[in-house]
């Protein structure tokens, strides 16, 4: 900001610090800078943000702004409206940044909802975000996209299960009554057995699901119920795998088992491992 007039004008000088500091150092540069195309077209290449502190002029000439997108799309919605409805393909080149600032009309366009779904699911109309066809093609792009479903089809046991078939850690994010839904829960923790400790007391107290979820992950063990917490077999493969861990997780009955104590006991970590978190 101290830069005497002669620096603010030197384009070099500009650039440099464009490239060292960011968009921002545009701010100090000169009038003439911010009025010259070609300088103005090398910023934007450097760092597409430069382009609000281009000049109503050129903010207002078509070849400058076709020649500025060309460069970066990004500056799609810092556009005039006109421009934005003339160069509509450019704001679609980045639809997870520019998809909101489209024109209405074109965030209406089912050919273009369709082109930049996985995106841009939640930026569009409730009426869309209830059709049941474009939600899970919205999921299948992007598994967390249920949760910007309308009501209806977050509770809608269809689209529960893409969901959670998509991720399994979407089982945080669905309704209580679907966590108590054997299959559903089932799905999601052979996808992603953290997942269980989503499922309701009860799941968590199925013998099936319990084993699957603490089989692959050890650390599981904390969160089966307290009946599964007292099983033998359950308890000692918890133990071989996290035993410093899971040891205050066992039944009483389970703590003062001298194997299980010498679990605890026995049980190192490697270098740099956290174990259960």
């Amino acid at each position: 900001m101290k830069a005497p007039v002669e620096l603010r004008d030197n384009p070099d000088f500009i650039f440099r610090g464009i490239v060292r500091f960011g968009y921002t150092i545009m701010s100090i540069a000169s009038t003439r800078l911010k009025n010259d195309p070609i300088f103005m077209l090398k910023a934007i290449e450097a760092s597409g943000y430069t382009f609000m502190y281009a000049s109503s002029s050129l903010k207002k000439n078509r070849k400058f702004i076709q020649n500025a997108l060309e460069i970066s799309s990004i500056i799609y919605p810092d556009l005039q409206k006109k421009w934005q409805i003339e160069f509509v393909e450019y704001g679609l080149r980045s639809p997870c940044i520019n998809f909101k600032y489209l024109p209405s009309k074109y965030r209406n366009d089912l050919n273009i909802i369709h082109q930049c779904l996985g995106s841009v699911y939640r930026d569009i109309k409730v009426q869309y975000r209830d059709d049941e066809m474009l939600c899970k093609k919205a999921i299948r792009l992007n598994p967390h996209n249920y949760t910007y479903a309308s009501q209806r089809l977050q509770n809608d046991p269809t689209i529960v299960m893409a969901a959670v078939m998509s991720d399994g850690s979407m089982l945080e994010d669905v309704p209580e009554k679907f966590r108590d839904d054997e299959n559903i829960v089932y799905l999601a923790v052979s996808k992603y057995s953290s997942s269980f400790q989503f499922a309701s007391q009860r799941l968590r107290d199925n013998d099936e699901i319990a084993r699957m979820a603490i089989m692959d992950d050890p650390c599981n063990f904390r969160y089966a119920s307290e009946r599964l917490r007292d099983d033998d077999v359950l308890a000692q493969f918890a133990m071989d795998g996290y035993g410093r861990f899971n040891y205050e997780y066992l039944s009483l009955r389970l703590q003062q088992n001298p194997m299980m104590i010498s679990l605890k006991n026995s049980f190192t970590l490697d270098d740099g491992f956290m174990g259960c978190q």
